[in-house]
């Protein structure tokens, strides 16, 4: 059975509807489901079990997010359980307590330098993966990304009306000259860490990273887009510190911005960061992006 994005979107957090998936699921590894309780809203089914344990039931519609998920997940040497019932496929593993840091900035809460040097080292731990391990995540190299996305962006620029003719064809330009081997050290990226992606707790500590869904083999510059835009609120000052605990001295606003632009998810991130705005030229869209007021 396929399910339909009204038919998921009415289901995906429904304990009752999944309860009887999720204790076949538990009876296979012998363990018996005493409550069964919701996460944070996301793509797929997520649920807390016993307080301990996650079991992540994948939509069809993104069951490649399944695959890619559970190897890197093995590659960090996380304790996990695979299967599929009902046509669904899931995965278990140890619950992380606590909160996504999207709370914390809704309280006006300021996030630790603590928080900081402990995602930086976090990242740098999935960065630093052996390619080699890796089979199933292979198959979205850089490259075959880099000239799908780039052939849809040079066909996109051209609608972006937020963005002055002057900027698009400078934009344009950038883009039509870019070539892939100009940025050769490819990573494992997490790809989308933004603030619902990382876990803190409620004395300020950091917890974890969440959701291996989108990872791919990119630039490292690609990881920075999310982080910084979401994942650390825009703070530059916050982002320089994390540059600088995670061993990066110099960092190119250039190579941001055109990662921001490659970016699987950019038409929805410059959406929500320029919203009704109007970038005239590129030195404003620079400003625009590194200047913003919780610079603080």
């Amino acid at each position: 059975m396929r399910y339909s994005h009204e038919k998921w979107i009415k289901i995906f957090q429904d304990k009752k509807y999944f309860r009887d998936l999720i204790k076949k699921a538990f009876e296979k590894i012998g363990l018996k489901v005493e409550s069964i309780e919701n996460t944070f809203p996301g793509t797929h089914a997520v649920f807390v079990i016993n307080g301990k344990y996650v079991i992540k039931i994948y939509w069809e519609l993104f069951l490649e997010d399944f695959f890619v998920e559970e190897e890197i997940l093995r590659s960090l040497n996380k304790n996990i359980y695979s299967g599929k019932l009902e046509n669904f496929y899931y995965l278990i593993f140890e619950y992380t307590p606590g909160v996504p840091l999207r709370q914390l900035y809704k309280k006006g809460t300021k996030i630790s330098k603590k928080i900081i040097k402990d995602l930086a080292f976090d990242i740098k731990r999935v960065h630093q993966i052996d390619l080699k391990r890796l089979k199933r995540i292979n198959s979205r190299n850089w490259e075959s990304y880099f000239e799908t996305k780039k052939e849809n962006l040079l066909k996109k620029i051209e609608q972006y009306d937020f963005l002055s003719d002057k900027l698009k064809t400078y934009l344009m330009l950038v883009f039509s000259n870019l070539r892939p081997e100009k940025y050769k050290e490819i990573r494992l990226i997490h790809a989308d860490l933004t603030e619902d992606h990382i876990l803190v707790d409620d004395f300020n500590n950091y917890k974890g990273i969440i959701d291996f869904g989108d990872s791919m083999i990119a630039p490292v510059e690609y990881e920075w887009v999310a982080l910084y835009l979401s994942g650390l609120n825009k703070n530059y000052k916050y982002f320089q510190y994390f540059l600088s605990c995670y061993g990066i001295n110099s960092f190119s606003k250039d190579n941001f911005i055109v990662f921001l632009f490659l970016h699987k998810f950019s038409d929805d991130i410059l959406k929500e960061i320029i919203g009704e705005g109007y970038i005239k030229n590129y030195n404003e869209l620079k400003s625009f992006l590194f200047n913003y007021k919780n610079e603080e």
